[in-house]
């Protein structure tokens, strides 16, 4: 492996993917024509994660399609690729938000945005969870470690507005538990719970203050 070009390798075994009901991911370096009804994101996620294929990013895209995002602000903690950022943006959103802790995952959100023509509705931090937003969002979504989403979840009523709508993912089951409690106990109504595989995604209503 050290004689081949490892970061580029991966590429050949990427196809574009039917993602969601409306959704489609489409590698930046292959050509495909959507059908009818069909979203297209195309995506390179370099060495960022979230290529659309793992279990946690597709349970967090079908979850944001569920959600009426017209005239919304999403905030995206843990962009990664971006993926989260660009679904949000072409299933609707007015504005997105994102923040991530790797100026990879920074760098990849940023093209990404540029490869959909969705740069002029994203605004990208580099930084650690929400120290770089200073407002509310509609929605938040968060597609990381269960352990951090507990954390998030005990300054979320800085981010995000009353009934506003928190999607976690990145969970693995047997941690579902500690998100549940954390969500109940900073004032969120748990409205649907997905699974697949052993990756939970949960969607919750803030409820009023």
């Amino acid at each position: 492996l050290a004689e081949e070009d490892w970061a580029d390798n991966w590429k050949k075994y990427y196809e574009p993917a039917r993602i969601t009901h409306d959704l489609t991911i489409v590698p930046s370096w292959t050509d495909y024509e959507a059908t009818a009804g069909e979203k297209i994101i195309k995506l390179d996620p370099g060495m960022a994660f979230g290529t659309g294929t793992h279990e946690t990013t597709s349970l967090c895209l079908e979850a944001i399609e569920k959600i009426d995002l017209k005239d919304k602000t999403v905030f995206d903690i843990g962009s990664g690729s971006g993926i989260l950022s660009v679904g949000a943006l072409k299933l609707g959103a007015k504005k997105v938000e994102a923040v991530d802790i790797d100026i990879l995952g920074v760098e990849a959100t940023l093209e990404n945005a540029k490869l959909n023509k969705v740069e002029d509705r994203i605004i990208v931090h580099h930084g650690d969870l929400c120290e770089k937003l200073n407002s509310k969002a509609d929605v938040i979504v968060a597609n990381i470690l269960a352990h951090i989403l507990v954390k998030l979840l005990d300054d979320i009523s800085k981010f995000i507005k009353d009934e506003g709508i928190f999607i976690g993912s990145g969970i693995i089951e047997e941690k579902y538990s500690d998100v549940e409690n954390a969500l109940i106990k900073n004032n969120f109504e748990i409205l649907e719970v997905n699974k697949n595989k052993d990756w939970v995604c949960v969607i919750a209503r803030r409820k009023n203050a």
